[in-house]
């Protein structure tokens, strides 16, 4: 009961059929939905409902699936049952395409560009990450007293950042040439 209740952080009176919806969804998004795209990509028909499916599960991730949604929406009266309405909506009444067109594209193409090229500088992008790691605060905490580290942030972050560590050594002992 303790965990059912941590993970609807909403009022009582919010949540009609929560516990009855929220099953559904999830059987629709993570059963129904992903066979339908398995047969989707089995069928031959010049690619029409590979873009259905895809354009669901755009929306599904952006709208659907994301937890930051669900804990501020979830407080609002009927969410649970306006989010099943919206699923069905989309999987069977061809709400993703209304959705993609009017919500998805627009906002997508207009930031695609700066969004291609972050994505194409991502290995740049992650080892300045990890330089800038290096030089942090809590680094330089471990490094020079990793006891002390331990005892206040626990083994598990201390492991956590050993491997950072090592993983960034391997990659500069990749890009770093050897001496002749």
């Amino acid at each position: 009961k303790q965990l059912t209740q941590d993970c609807h952080h909403t009022h009582p009176n919010t949540q009609m059929f929560g516990y009855i919806t929220e099953p559904i969804c999830f059987a629709l998004g993570l059963g129904y939905a992903p066979w339908m795209s398995f047969k989707a990509i089995q069928t031959d028909d010049g690619g029409r409902d590979d873009r259905q499916w895809l354009t669901f599960w755009v929306i599904y991730a952006v709208l659907i699936a994301n937890p930051v949604n669900d804990l501020v929406l979830s407080y609002f009266p009927f969410f649970y049952e306006a989010k099943l309405a919206v699923i069905i909506w989309l999987l069977f009444f061809g709400g993703s395409a209304v959705v993609y067109e009017k919500l998805i594209f627009p906002i997508f193409s207009r930031y695609e560009k700066d969004v291609d090229a972050m994505i194409a500088d991502l290995p740049g992008t992650a080892r300045r990450a990890v330089q800038e790691l290096g030089k942090s605060e809590a680094m330089r905490e471990v490094l020079q007293n990793g006891q002390a580290f331990i005892a206040k942030y626990g083994p598990e972050a201390f492991s956590r950042l050993m491997r950072i560590v090592e993983k960034y050594q391997m990659s500069q002992a990749q890009t770093t040439p050897a001496s002749a």
